[in-house]
């Protein structure tokens, strides 16, 4: 008797584990998030890239040298090679 009723039990809890899938993805804009590019902080970011400061030796180093990964190092490159013509006094004010 006990081993029937701890079998019906196994069988009916089995099914209520099945039951609780997990979803596969979470979509945010079901909750009136959107997370997309902004200009104004890739902006700010490009100017934060620009800023040039002297070191103890009397070089110019970029103030801010984050790692980054390999499409944001080729994204910094392409950045600075577009700013490779700014204005040095502009820079500095930077």
């Amino acid at each position: 008797m006990k081993k029937s009723v701890i079998i019906a039990a196994l069988f009916a809890f089995s099914g209520i584990i099945v039951g609780q899938n997990v979803p596969t993805g979470f979509d945010l804009t079901n909750h009136g998030v959107r997370i997309e590019p902004d200009k104004r902080v890739m902006i700010v970011l490009a100017t934060l890239d620009a800023a040039r400061t002297t070191n103890a030796a009397g070089e110019s180093v970029p103030v801010i040298n984050s790692p980054l990964s390999a499409e944001g190092s080729r994204f910094r490159d392409q950045l600075r090679s577009d700013l490779a013509a700014l204005n040095p006094e502009l820079r500095d004010r930077i």
